[in-house]
């Protein structure tokens, strides 16, 4: 009970504020808190069964259109620690699910909706899942065990410091080099990592390429 306690003490931190209101209107979108969120997540959800994903998406991109225009329209920051000057107004990750291949479609060949933010394509990740899955057992069996909530242990992707798998302050080690002490130390399967100097994450990369990694640095390993 001790240990279950403790694992949830995380969450801690954690408060979930509920805000009532049309996700395209934007006198709705005024009473949230954007000018100090970091990230804005917009999930593809169907008001009625069957909904068309076209025009779950057409909503989704018109909410994503209607945050930016309204991130301009909120106040900046005020003043921290008795500070006079102002905090400069930051503009948040805005990531977007789209279930449609052909919003996608639409997307790639728009250049003011891809400088919205970014896109998560849900259809296309869950198909190329299944499709591995079907040419690879092993892959099937990871996949099931992904989606399945019947498993004794949920498998979890985690993002740890390369710091704890180094051996001195820096190494030139590879994936398979890091993949063998991770599997050592935690009993993880690396995915990937995300370097300080990299926007995104680089997963499955280079298996045999040797890099430079050094323990005062910020970059972090994808761990499922």
């Amino acid at each position: 009970a001790a240990t279950i306690a403790e694992s949830f003490r995380v969450y801690d931190r954690i408060s979930v504020t509920h805000h009532m209101g049309s996700t395209t209107f934007k006198g709705s979108l005024l009473q949230l808190p954007l000018a100090t969120a970091h990230c804005v997540i917009i999930l593809g959800e169907c008001k009625v069964e069957n909904e068309d994903p076209i025009a779950v998406d057409s909503r989704s991109l018109t909410s994503a259109i209607a945050l930016r225009g309204v991130q301009h329209q909120q106040p900046l920051v005020g003043p921290q620690c008795g500070s006079t000057a102002t905090k400069k107004k930051k503009r948040f990750k805005l990531v977007t699910e789209l279930l449609d291949p052909k919003t996608q479609q639409v997307v790639e060949h728009h250049d003011g909706l891809r400088q919205l933010g970014s896109f998560a394509y849900s259809a296309s990740l869950e198909t190329g899942m299944f499709v591995m899955g079907s040419a690879d057992k092993r892959v099937y069996n990871v996949v099931m065990q992904l989606l399945s909530p019947d498993v004794g242990i949920t498998p979890q992707i985690t993002a740890t410091p390369v710091k704890h798998f180094l051996h001195a302050e820096k190494e030139m080690l590879s994936f398979f080099d890091l993949q063998t002490r991770v599997l050592r130390r935690c009993g993880g399967v690396l995915l990937g990592w995300r370097l300080s100097s990299d926007r995104y994450a680089a997963l499955n990369p280079a298996k045999t390429e040797e890099w430079l990694w050094s323990a005062a640095s910020k970059d972090l390993l994808l761990i499922l």
